[in-house]
């Protein structure tokens, strides 16, 4: 997906954040190049996503890898990670570290890949499951969509 954008413009600016810090294609790759290339490719990945430049990065390479993310506002109660990791069968989360002081949460994590700040990347202990070719990204909503 997002590889061929990056063709021919690893130098142009991939993304800004309201304080002015911006990353250039390049520098998204370079900075999150060691978590994706561990990764199996076209994996459910529950993603507790901030609005700031580190998420978004990530969020940009992960698809690019075919990751398919649960895209899910951060601090959500263990009750409702574990709910998402357990119907959809993620093998790979970035979330909250706290959230791993929570021993219901905890049993569900095999590997930490990384930690980053308040986050951490782990692999689940869910095998990757069948994934339509077509899915791209899990959104929740409130339900009254229509």
């Amino acid at each position: 997906m997002f590889e061929m954008m990056w063709r021919g413009h690893i130098n142009d600016p991939a993304v800004e954040d309201e304080f002015g810090n911006k990353l250039t294609y390049g520098q998204i790759v370079s900075k999150w190049e060691h978590i994706v290339n561990v990764l199996e490719i076209r994996s459910v990945i529950y993603f507790s996503c901030k609005r700031d430049i580190e998420s978004v990065s990530l969020l940009y390479c992960l698809m690019d890898r075919g990751m398919v993310p649960i895209l899910m506002e951060p601090h959500r109660d263990a009750s409702s990670v574990i709910r998402l990791l357990e119907n959809y069968k993620a093998r790979y989360v970035w979330i909250e570290k706290d959230l791993l002081d929570d021993n219901d949460v905890r049993v569900y994590i095999d590997t930490i890949i990384e930690e980053k700040k308040e986050y951490i990347f782990a692999k689940t202990v869910f095998d990757n499951g069948k994934i339509s070719p077509d899915l791209a990204m899990l959104l929740s909503t409130s339900g009254s969509t229509g």
